[in-house]
């Protein structure tokens, strides 16, 4: 049975349903467990002796404290400050030992090939990617002794934390591990090599853009003429320079824009290109308006009751052509059926004496407003989405298309299509369209809120302005209400960058302005990571952390910024007819997997300008798409929709913590526990940005690692683990419900 993967699986983030008076009885609660942490361990940073008040409210309580509670909360108490194992390793050292088996070109993963020809030492997934085609893929390799070692344990000590992480003891009782096993057998490398070259589709898809980096300069002389001119053709779209202790980092502030906007040529006086309304409305999609949401409701219905991918994406006895032509007249009958009960009048004009082809156009544009509600709204059709997209990828199958006489897919509907047709985008060329369009701010860059009088006068100023150019721009082909939706539709597109951006601006703020780039404040506060110890896979000094997390907020927030025109990439390579599938099983159910081309383009174009801002690039560059990482374009946009979610409950817990401290009893259990509001801050940072980017999450470097999509998995790796963190009763008391949402509609 096909089995759509909802990529990263999280979602909301809710009060929790818990009241004021169970939140009281909850804080009280805490307290007394955080005095018998404290008196139990003893090592809780400015822990007091505890008051007769305290104590007072200790007997307040019922009398019948579960012994396991108590338990809990001494280990609670244990923990201080730290957030994983302390056995008395020097971190630094241990990092500076391990170099030397590192890979050449990721440098943060063992290398357990030496290439004969280059000269150099290298993982596998850097060499997969590095010797794919030229000459040098005729390149022959041996096996690398000490990184084998260096893997293995690695290799084991992850396992090992993850077992021992999916047990009930909490993560900071685990133990490390000192065996090594034994060295990883080359024949087992090689096979690992050949797995992933036959997960391979398309070169397009997987192209690794990648740049020199200083250690393989000595390699550069053993190179002939054709692969010194593929190393100038594979790194074109790389950074100019490659530092793995990080390098000139370039902080991006709020306003810096993506290339979608950047460049030379006139601008708005705001700053931006005078073009930029022009880029952004291609792929910016129609408002839906009132009788679309009704036929909306009719497609999602229908989606919900069809098992289109039980009954195709299956081994059956019966021509998978039959078997797709079957169930698109299914969908399209109750699509009918639920028309004809909806709206009789219409439903019988459409049905009456007419076959399906008849009525492609209503069936089409039926489908597109499903693609366009999902594309406005990410959050929406968890479910649906991605049958309906399977339903029309198979109906522009020619073979399909020719046995049904029509397919299912008409082009989006977007704001610059609808100006365009009305000889109208002199609309996106208006000054006042930044006026018209923009997010109304209802809180001051301090946090402060902003006088009510000043909000209420932006928004008579922004409905102004819209009012205007709705009476300026509308003519014969386009009214007011349509010039008018396609202004609000534009000021849709600025609150959802609003909305999905923050969380990563602010990830990077409490970076850049908590954490030094260079070294550690205290040693406590270290980013440092060791691969092989803590669930960790990458090594990682402190300045290079630094600037692997930054790299990859700042990558993050720029596939947001252009998620629409990602999304529309997405569907084109999903769509294309002379773009085929293949039903294969990856390890996560059977999944289509199919090359994009145009996603796998724009993506190395964000990724090479966000190397050029920064200036240095650590870890691997290579891109995952056609393979059993990522199948197709719809797991990958489905796979990027998670950022937000992943990001925004640790920025709200974040804020909440001195709403938090407001409560007396919470603010004693925090300052017992924790040492304070400061001190729990940096300790819910430093565990995330040490263990949400530490390359854990799969097993194998090829499923997870440095790469550009490893990043987000070992993010997804740290959510899940979440309530095994010490700080999670934090999380619950700020309203924290779970990563994960409602699948339902």
């Amino acid at each position: 049975m096909y089995s759509f993967m909802r990529f990263g699986g999280f979602s909301s983030y809710g009060r929790g349903g818990m009241s004021s008076d169970e939140e009281e009885e909850t804080s009280d609660a805490f307290r007394v467990r955080g005095n018998q942490a404290a008196e139990q361990a003893g090592t809780a940073v400015g822990a007091g002796p505890v008051t007769a008040g305290s104590m007072a409210l200790a007997r307040a309580l019922d009398e019948e404290e579960d012994g396991a509670d108590a338990a809990s909360a001494a280990a609670a108490g244990r923990i201080a400050l730290e957030t994983e194992v302390d056995d008395g390793l020097d971190v630094d050292a241990a990092i500076a030992a391990q170099l030397e088996k590192l890979c050449v070109e990721c440098q943060d993963q063992p290398a357990t090939l030496m290439c004969n020809q280059c000269a150099d030492k290298f993982c596998a997934v850097c060499f997969a990617a590095m010797h794919k085609r030229g000459t040098r893929a005729k390149h022959t390799t041996a096996p690398y002794a000490a990184g084998q070692q260096l893997d293995a344990v690695v290799s084991s000590t992850h396992d090992a934390a993850a077992a021992a992480a999916a047990a009930p003891a909490a993560m900071d009782d685990v133990p490390a591990t000192s065996s090594t096993p034994a060295p990883v057998a080359a024949s087992a490398v090689a096979a690992a090599l050949a797995s992933a070259a036959s997960d391979e589709v398309s070169d397009d898809m997987l192209e690794a853009q990648y740049s020199k980096s200083k250690a393989a300069a000595t390699a550069t002389s053993a190179l002939s003429e054709d692969d010194e001119e593929e190393d100038i053709d594979d790194n074109s779209s790389s950074a100019s320079s490659r530092s793995a202790a990080g390098g000139p980092i370039v902080l991006p502030s709020r306003a810096m824009q993506s290339s979608l906007v950047s460049g030379p040529g006139p601008t708005l006086r705001n700053g931006l290109p005078a073009d930029w309304f022009l880029q952004r409305a291609q792929f910016i999609p129609l408002r839906l308006t009132l009788e679309e949401r009704k036929y909306l409701r009719l497609l999602e219905s229908a989606l919900n009751v069809s098992m289109y991918t039980d009954k195709v994406d299956i081994v059956s006895s019966k021509a998978k052509s039959t078997r797709i032509k079957e169930q698109l007249r299914d969908i399209c009958s109750i699509l009918s059926g639920l028309l004809v009960a909806h709206d009789y009048r219409a439903g019988a004009a459409l049905v009456k004496d007419k076959n399906f082809e008849d009525n492609a156009v209503f069936f089409q544009s039926v489908f597109e407003l499903g693609r366009r509600h999902k594309i406005r709204n990410p959050e929406k059709m968890r479910n649906g989405y991605g049958k309906l997209c399977l339903v029309i990828q198979d109906s522009v199958i020619p073979q399909i298309t020719e046995l049904m006489g029509f397919n299912l897919h008409s082009p989006l509907r977007t704001v610059y299509r609808e100006l365009e047709a009305a000889d109208a985008l002199d609309l996106l060329r208006d000054e006042r369209m930044m006026l018209a369009t923009g997010d109304i701010q209802t809180h001051l860059p301090d946090g402060s809120a902003r006088p009510r009088p000043d909000i209420e006068r932006d928004i008579k100023h922004k409905n102004a302005a819209v009012d205007f150019l709705a009476k300026r721009y509308c003519n014969a082909k386009i009214d007011e209400e349509n010039t008018r939706a396609c202004i609000l539709s534009i000021a849709d597109n600025a609150t959802f960058l609003l909305q999905n951006r923050r969380c990563c601006d602010d990830m990077l703020e409490y970076l850049t302005k908590l954490y030094d780039a260079d070294k550690p404040r205290t040693p406590a506060h270290s980013l440092a990571i060791l691969g092989g110890r803590n669930g960790a896979r990458l090594t990682h000094s402190h300045a290079s952390q630094f600037s692997y997390v930054m790299q990859s907020l700042v990558l993050w927030r720029e596939i947001l910024h252009d998620m629409f025109r990602l999304w529309v990439c997405t569907e084109g390579d999903l769509f294309d007819p002379e773009n085929p599938y293949r039903l294969r099983n990856t390890g996560q159910g059977l999944n289509r997997v199919q090359a994009a081309p145009r996603v796998g383009k724009s993506m190395h174009n964000i990724l090479h300008q966000c190397q050029q801002k920064l200036g240095s690039w650590v870890g691997s560059s290579v891109v995952h798409l056609g393979d059993h990482n990522v199948p197709n374009a719809l797991t990958f946009i489905d796979k990027y929709t998670q950022v937000s979610r992943i990001l925004n409950p640790i920025v709200l817990t974040l804020k909440a913590i001195p709403r938090l401290c407001e409560k007396p009893d919470i603010a004693y259990y925090i300052q017992r526990v924790f040492g304070g509001p400061e001190q729990l801050k940096m300790l819910i940072l430093t565990d995330f940005f040490r263990h949400a980017f530490d390359g854990s999450g799969a097993d194998s470097f090829f499923d997870a690692g440095s790469c550009i999509d490893g990043r987000l998995t070992s993010a997804w790796n740290w959510c899940n683990k979440i309530e095994k963190k010490s700080f999670y009763t934090v999380f619950q008391l700020s309203g924290f419900a779970s990563f994960d949402g409602q699948w339902s509609d």
